[in-house]
């Protein structure tokens, strides 16, 4: 190594004034003027090579052994550069006779032109045999108008000729984290040697990012002015996981020299699958921007993986690696993913074992039960327009109950604060079979009320009610008078973004019980300004057997999805519908929707080809017995279908199912792991899971789809036993206290699953 830091240069200054005698001489002046020159007598030390390492106690000041020449040029004079410039002097040390072998080096004593004037700063540079600079270091500013100069010290600082940026490749997951990454800076001169502190770079080093994206990558610091304690200085890279960031390239530079590294993210798919369960094996893809090489997977030891290609190599650079991860046994740890340059990656994982014994399966999370009002049947659940309360309707008892505080519930019975009100007492006639109940942007609950068994007209309620107290206002009741189905049965109602509340009617309940003799069905709209004032649109879905059930809304807002509970089919419908003057329900199969006026707007739309999803129904009589229940988007962007006659969830892409018109229109079954499940309602978890309620009337359950395992072939599912095995958990919410509620249709009785 060799340190590129110079000696005192001693300048001892002799100025003869300009303009007239003494030998003075007049150069250009910054600015134009001119200014009488006089000669500085600069002593530099080339100290003899090899030489010592720097003393812990004294900082040397050496200059490269490979010096083979001198240069001294005026760079400043009062503040400002020589116009035009003055040419440097430029001595060789071994020809020179400036220079001489003294003990322990060469000294050498120049006499150098410098103007006359209060500010003058000379730089001198120490060049190698091809002229190259090795070091630079500036002398002043110093007051040439004086007629001895004190001496003047300074340290040449090292000029890079080459840098190290180390590692050259650096990656880290995609997985929404913010990671921070070291390099490694170091610079050599000309010569090859490092350049070592003390003292500063002749020339600094300065760091960019190339063909960075957005905000996702930053560099710390920018510019390097010195080398670091063994010539090495850290740099930090901070790469913000939760933004986009593609290839980029990390720049060092000084001067002529450059040196590069890569940055190309480890790209996990999906981004998040912490959460392992034994005996479900998780598939996930790796890739990193243009790698073409194989990847070194380490897993903990709770944890086997595989990977193909075999030789966990994309098949081509940048192509995806798939690796199994299958949970052997529970445990904590992490799974650590590097590639052929060093770059490395890891993400935590956790692996919970499934519970055996009976039909136990899952993971171990608590369900709770706490009882509401005696002889009561629960259904429809929801989250209050706060945002802080439960809200759910009795159908036995024609009430709502409400649970003002969940979190204050935490598994004992009595400080469940659940309390049932009945403001329907002004109805006529009195909503008998409440069974789904949702909350409305405008801070309003809808109740959809099937009527008794289809004997009873339905209705459809909005009511508002008050969190903190628990009280309600007289309800307002949808008019159904000039409807063309006489006993209308809302299975569901929702209030679109659109400002229209639509519900769902059929010619039968999807309650236990034989059903009633097949009459027409349809979807109503009104809207919400106009609830109980306005006649709704009536759109007839007049196919055999037809029952529309249960709603949601795909996450853009601007479709609605449903089921049909009569004849085992998807539908969907634009939010167009209500406010303009034709609207097309597609349902497949069958003859969709058949043409029909309601005043002076014609309503309906053309048959499209058969999207199947049909399953054997159970004998006659059986409870739940009707093939397509509820339907909720998952967070992937799929649509979850449940299919109690089957015992699965059917998984398919909404957005392919909008166009495929029967062409390849496919879609997942995902079978459950409890014999006669008996999947009923859906919702999104606070975990991102789909959650389901299973209503076997003898052994109810709540389960949820790991959504992290699905793949083109299904999904894994799992299941808790309520503690009431003949509950028959119906409706289903994610709590405002980040746990999953649920209803029990067969007891008096909500339920949570303890997630928190």
């Amino acid at each position: 190594m060799r340190r590129l830091i110079v000696p005192a240069l001693v300048a001892s200054m002799l100025v003869a004034c300009g303009g007239g005698g003494g030998g003075g001489s007049a150069v250009p002046a910054a600015g134009g003027g001119m200014h009488s020159t006089g000669q500085a007598t600069v002593s530099v030390l080339i100290p003899n090579a090899p030489y010592a390492a720097p003393s812990a106690h004294r900082a040397p000041q050496l200059i490269s052994a490979a010096t083979v020449a001198l240069q001294f040029s005026v760079i400043r004079v009062d503040g400002a550069s020589p116009s035009p410039a003055i040419p440097p002097l430029v001595i060789t040390i071994a020809t020179s006779p400036d220079c001489s072998k003294v003990s322990g080096g060469t000294s050498c004593s120049v006499s150098v032109p410098v103007p006359i004037a209060t500010s003058v700063v000379i730089q001198i540079a120490t060049l190698d045999a091809n002229g190259n600079v090795l070091g630079v270091g500036d002398v002043g500013p110093i007051d040439t108008t004086q007629a001895n100069i004190p001496a003047q010290s300074v340290s040449l600082g090292g000029v890079p000729a080459s840098l190290t940026l180390s590692p050259s490749a650096v990656s880290a997951p995609d997985d929404g984290a913010t990671h921070t990454i070291t390099l490694t800076v170091s610079a050599k001169d000309s010569s090859g040697n490092t350049i070592l502190p003390p003292g500063s770079y002749g020339v600094p080093i300065t760091l960019a990012l190339v063909n960075a994206s957005g905000t996702a990558l930053s560099l710390s610091p920018a510019t390097i002015a010195s080398p670091g304690p063994n010539g090495d200085t850290t740099v930090t890279l901070t790469y913000n996981a939760a933004q986009p960031a593609g290839l980029t390239q990390i720049t060092a530079s000084s001067g002529s020299a450059t040196q590069s590294a890569t940055f190309a993210p480890l790209v996990f798919t999906p981004t998040t699958f912490g959460q392992l369960y034994t005996g479900a094996p998780v598939t996930v893809t790796v890739s990193e921007a243009g790698y073409g090489g194989a990847f070194t997977i380490t897993a903990p030891s709770f944890v086997s993986t595989t990977c193909a290609p075999a030789s966990c190599a994309p098949a081509s650079p940048g192509g995806a690696v798939a690796i199994t991860m299958n949970a052997t046994s529970a445990g904590n740890g992490n799974l650590a993913i590097a590639d052929t340059h060093g770059a490395a990656a890891s993400i935590a994982l956790s692996a919970t074992t499934i519970s055996g014994g009976g039909s136990v399966v899952g993971p171990q999370y608590h369900v709770y039960e706490y009882p509401t009002a005696t002889g009561g049947r629960n259904y429809g659940i929801t989250v209050g327009s706060s945002g802080q309360s439960l809200w759910y309707v009795d159908s036995a008892l024609a009430t709502i109950g409400t649970i003002a505080s969940p979190g204050a519930c935490n598994g004992t019975i009595l400080s469940c604060p659940i309390k049932e009100l009945t403001p329907f007492s002004s109805l006529s006639p009195q909503p008998s079979v409440m069974q789904a109940i949702s909350t409305g942007f405008d801070g309003n609950l809808y109740i959809a009320d099937p009527g008794n068994l289809g004997s009873d007209p339905g209705s459809v309620e909005q009511i508002s009610c008050a969190d903190a107290t628990s009280s309600c206002a007289t309800p307002l009741q949808m008019g159904f008078a000039s409807a063309s189905i006489a006993t209308p049965a809302p299975a569901d109602v929702e209030l679109a973004p659109n400002g229209y509340v639509f519900a769902t009617s059929s010619f039968q309940t999807i309650l236990p019980g034989p059903p009633p003799t097949p009459g027409p069905s349809a979807i109503y709209a009104v809207a919400k300004n106009a609830f109980a004032s306005g006649v709704p649109i009536e759109m007839h879905v007049a196919m055999t057997q037809s029952s529309p059930a249960y709603m949601t809304l795909d996450s853009t807002g601007s479709i609605m999805w449903f089921t049909d509970a009569g004849n085992g089919n998807i539908g969907f419908f634009p939010m167009t519908c209500g406010v303009t003057s034709t609207c097309t329900i597609s349902e497949e199969p069958s003859e969709i929707v058949t043409p029909n006026s309601f005043g002076s707007a014609p309503r309906g739309g053309p048959q499209i080809a058969p999207h199947p999803l049909v399953s054997p129904s159970p004998p006659p009589g059986t409870p739940f017995s009707t093939p397509l229940e509820g339907i909720v988007e998952g967070p992937d962007g799929y649509l979850y279908v449940a299919e109690p006659s089957a015992n699965r969830i059917d998984r398919l892409n909404a957005a392919a199912w909008q166009s495929c018109q029967g062409i390849n229109c496919t879609f997942t079954p995902i079978s459950l792991p409890r014999a006669g499940a008996r999947p009923m309602m859906l919702t999104v978890g606070p975990d991102g899971n789909v959650w389901f309620t299973d209503a076997n009337p003898t052994s109810g359950a709540v389960g949820f789809i790991a959504l992290s395992s699905c793949t083109a072939t299904g999904c894994a599912a799992y299941e808790y036993p309520v503690p009431t095995a003949n509950g028959m958990p119906w409706g289903i919410t994610s709590g405002p206290d980040g746990n999953i509620w649920f209803t029990e249709s067969g007891t008096n009785a909500i339920g949570e699953v303890k997630l928190q």
